[in-house]
């Protein structure tokens, strides 16, 4: 599970920071590294890290504005440390996965990293199933859509109708759900007349 991950780590203080780095290598973590925000963004547009370890502080644009971004442009979750809780509030209304106090070492930390990257694959795979539900659920809508459409213009039964259509559509080489579409947004006409009685 943690073969092949990425981690972006982003702490300004470099010291720390490369005993991080270490550490997390050593757990078998790839590891994408660096002090401030303005250097991660574009470390992140290149290769999208699996995790975010990010300092609350840090100097130019905050861990926490980081975070922001990151979800929002790239989807990828995050977790922050910090030396106080002044930032715990923010950081859970962003969504962070954990926050961590430091003085810590490498080894206290490897636990809610670990836990971390599992829970995020578990809300990625939960947003892949709405996202899957949600067009599923559109297709559907769509192709009800048409065929009453079609079942209007043509008086025919919905059996009839949904042979016909599935016909045609086999014969042009297109999905149902996109020649639905196209009849809801009037597009494409749809000439089921030699595919009635297949």
């Amino acid at each position: 599970m943690v073969l092949n991950k990425v981690i972006l780590l982003v702490d300004g203080d470099r010291l720390a920071a490369r005993d991080w780095l270490e550490g997390l290598q050593a757990a078998g973590y790839q590891v994408l590294q660096a002090d401030s925000a303005e250097t991660a963004m574009p470390l992140c547009e290149q290769t999208c890290p699996d995790l975010a370890v990010l300092a609350v502080r840090l100097s130019g644009i905050s861990g926490l504005a980081l975070a922001a971004w990151l979800k929002e442009a790239l989807n990828v979750p995050f977790m922050f440390f910090s030396d106080r809780v002044d930032a715990l509030e923010e950081a859970a209304r962003l969504g962070a996965l954990g926050y961590l106090l430091k003085p810590m070492e490498i080894q206290q930390v490897l636990p809610a990293i670990y836990t971390a990257l599992v829970r995020a694959g578990e809300i990625r795979r939960l947003r892949q199933v709405e996202l899957d539900l949600s067009r599923a659920l559109k297709n559907s809508r769509s192709l009800s859509m048409a065929i009453g459409l079609l079942m209007q213009r043509f008086e025919i039964s919905a059996d009839q109708t949904f042979a016909a259509l599935r016909g045609y559509c086999r014969s042009h080489r297109m999905r149902m759900s996109d020649v639905a579409d196209r009849l809801i947004d009037q597009r494409q006409d749809v000439d089921l007349l030699p595919y009635l009685n297949q």
